[in-house]
């Protein structure tokens, strides 16, 4: 009686065992995917802006802040780009 309560505990152990070993592998899985997925949406947003600087470039505009956080798309050549107290850029 005892061999076999004993076989069964080291059984059911086994058992125990194995599942944290599935949770690890599961967590790591998890954080893997994260990173793999924060790389890409960085890759993405580097991309968008260097998109975004040869369309700005071929269109012929430069962007300039207008200091409220918002910004102004003038033709190129400007080396500074005014805004009035009525918001007419110049």
């Amino acid at each position: 009686m005892q061999v076999v309560q004993l076989l069964q505990n080291q059984y059911y152990q086994q058992i125990y065992l194995a599942g944290q070993i599935s949770k690890i592998i599961s967590a790591t899985k998890d954080q893997m995917l994260a990173n793999i997925d924060a790389q890409y949406q960085n890759a993405q947003k580097s991309n968008d802006k260097l998109n975004q600087n040869f369309i700005d470039y071929m269109r012929g505009v430069d962007n300039y802040s207008d200091g409220s956080g918002s910004t102004v798309q003038l033709p190129s050549g400007y080396q500074n780009a005014w805004i009035n107290d009525k918001g007419n850029t110049s």
